[in-house]
This record gives C-alpha cells, structure tokens and sequence, in this order.
C-alpha cells in the first residue's frame, strides 16, 4: 500500500474521533464558563457532566450493534455530522433545560465515535498489524484526554462559544475528505485467530475486566491537574503543561505495546504494565510523585491499548463493533469509579495527608483487583 493511502485513512478518522473526546474533557474543565453563560442553578450544574457520560454509556452497545449492521465507516460519518450541528445549537443555546438535552445527544455521538473509529481503523488495516494500529489510535485518542485541560481552559476565554464551536474546523477537515474513506476489506475468516467465540467467553471479559481496573487509573490520575493546582499553587494552565508532560509515556509507548502484542501476544506487554505500577507506587512511597506519574503513564500504555487488542481486537469482522462497545461500557465503568474516587479525595479537608501517595496507592489497589482477570487469561492462553 502506498504511504499516504496507508496513513490519510488514519488520520482522516482521528479528525472525526477527536473533537469529540476533546468536548468531553472541555465540558469539565469550563464548567464554570458554562454555569455562568447559562445561569444555570446549582442542580442544573450538577447535571451538566453525568447527562454527557450517560447519553455515552447509555448508546455505546446500540452504537456497536449498529456499526455491525450498517458498517462502522457510514455510522462515523453520519454521527460526526450530528455532532457538527448538534455542537452549534449548543454554543447558542440560551435555555438550560435544551442544553442538557444537547449535551446528552452530544454524549450520544461521542459513544459512535469511540465505538466506530477504533472498529474501522482495526477494520481496513491487515491483521498483522492491528495491535500497532489499535495502540497507536489508542495513545492519540489519550494524549486528546490529557491536552484538554490545557485547550480546555484556553478555548474557555472565548466563552460558550469557544467551548463547542472550536473543535468543528478539524471536524469539518475530516468531513470534507471522508469521501476518500477506502471500504472494508473482507477479511477471509479462516485467516482471522478467532480466540473468543461468543461476548459472555471468560477470556473476552477477563481483558475488559483488566481494561476497567485500569481505566480506573487513568481515570484517578487524570485528576491531578486539579491536584496540583489545590496542593502545589500552580496556575491551571502550568497545572496542565506540567501533567501533559509528565504523561507523554502514554502515546509514546502505547505503538510499541501494539507491536509487542502483534510480535509476541498480550503476556509481555501486560508483565511490563504490572510491574512498572507497583514500581510507580514505590517511587510514591518516596515521595517522588512526578516521577511516579511519569511512571504510571508508561504503565497504562502497555495495558490499555493491549487489553483492546487482546479483547475485541481478535473477534470477527461481522461481531467487532459489538464487542468493542462492550468493551468500552466496562472502561466507563472503570472511569465512573476512579472518578468518584479521585473526587473524594480531592476534597478531603486533611491536608495534612499525602494525596498523591494517597492516589497512587488506590491505583494499585485497582491493580490488584485486575489481578485475578490477568492470572487466568495467562493460564487460558498457555493451555492452549
């Protein structure tokens, strides 16, 4: 395949992809803007970012099965080109009952969007490499997660506006060019190493059990913007460049977690995950917290991109959106617990506690929990 025929489709469904990971990080970090703009009362405030997550969580399995059925390319499309219009009357809305609606319909679009464009990259690209293409596809769609508080607050002097209209240029880029979409290849069943037969098979489970544990990480983790701004005094923006570096491991290292998995399968990447966490918590213990962030974002790329690799990324092409999306509602999962988590502890009233020893040593705990999921697709995979 020539170069650009082979990295333009990528890059065409991350313009489609991005935006709306982005909205979600923007929505927390301006809440604030968004309170303001609206008037909104304190328990319409509250709502704002859970109405978001549920519209998400609520469609990520209709968004699968409707990717099976219709093909996860025409599903992209049609649901980026609901978001493009549906962000518009968000950024001009005025009443706050219709905006909660918007953002639910929002959260709607972002479940196609994470379900879809991760089915499609896996799907037009050769078997051989799909670890590298999901972990790839995987660290950037992340590293949006971590650069949104830095836009996020950035975009916020622009107001409301700013918030939903700033994403639509890269949205409308992708748009213009998805013509040139290539279609499915039909993959030749009896090529395809079909390690699961069916959704409810222990060994599909156990990697999305590991993929919710770990989701609660990142999700505890991505609260130390906040963290550093309540216990080290710095600015929001220095609390995001700071953050946004110290997790560059992720999207660094997340391609060759994929190329581990496609050379040698998941017990490699997973191994080096395990340890680096339980390494990451020992830098805690000695109080070098920076480093232990740095650390735990190494971790994180050697286990998430490689439990989608090693879950939905092996099923057949007929049943991948579904099983993706399963996949996908046990990370939200994942994602709803670090972040009550991380919540509570933020605004813990004893300052004289270590948070981030604190934090870290949650995330082992959920490590520990993800054990077990990991023991049994290591034993599953060597009996074979």
């Amino acid at each position: 395949m020539h170069f650009f025929r082979f990295i333009t489709p990528f890059f065409l469904i991350i313009l489609l992809t991005i935006p709306r990971v982005l909205l979600q990080s923007f929505i927390v970090v301006t809440l604030p803007v968004i309170i303001n703009s609206l008037g909104l009362t304190s328990f319409q405030a509250k709502l704002v970012t859970p109405t978001t997550l549920i519209g998400t969580m609520l469609f990520l399995i209709p968004a699968g099965m409707i990717g099976d059925r219709y093909g996860p390319k025409k599903t992209i499309i049609y649901t980026s080109i609901a978001f493009f219009f549906i962000s518009i009357f968000a950024a001009y809305c005025h009443s706050p009952v219709l905006f909660l609606i918007l953002v639910f319909l929002l959260g709607v679009t972002i479940a196609f969007g994470i379900t879809q464009g991760s089915s499609y990259v896996a799907d037009i690209y050769p078997f051989e490499m799909r670890g590298r293409i999901i972990g790839t596809y995987t660290g950037l769609i992340s590293l949006t997660f971590y650069l949104g508080p830095v836009v996020g607050g950035l975009v916020a002097e622009w107001g409301i506006k700013g918030i939903f209209l700033s994403n639509l240029p890269l949205l409308l880029i992708g748009l213009i060019f998805a013509k040139i979409l290539p279609k499915l290849h039909k993959e030749e069943k009896a090529i395809v190493k079909k390690e699961y037969k069916n959704y409810f098979n222990k060994s599909f489970l156990s990697h999305c059990m590991i993929g919710l544990f770990w989701q609660g990480i990142i999700a505890l983790i991505s609260f130390f913007p906040a963290e550093f701004q309540v216990y080290l005094n710095l600015s929001p923006v220095e609390s995001g460049i700071l953050y946004s570096m110290l997790s560059i491991p992720f999207p660094l290292f997340s391609p060759i977690a994929g190329w581990l998995f496609d050379k040698m399968g998941f017990k490699i990447p997973y191994v080096i995950g395990y340890v680096a966490l339980f390494f990451a918590w020992f830098l805690s213990f000695n109080n070098l917290n920076l480093y232990a962030l740095c650390v735990m974002a190494f971790a994180l790329a050697y286990v998430l991109p490689v439990s989608a690799s090693a879950s939905w990324g092996l099923f057949n092409q007929d049943h991948r959106s579904t099983a993706n999306s399963i996949y996908f509602l046990l990370r939200f999962v994942g994602s709803l617990i670090g972040n009550i988590v991380a919540g509570y502890i933020l605004f813990l009233d004893d300052t004289s506690k270590d948070f981030f020893y604190f934090n870290y040593s949650i995330a082992i705990f959920l490590g520990i929990l993800s054990l077990p999921a990991f023991f049994y697709v290591y034993r599953a995979s060597s009996t074979k």
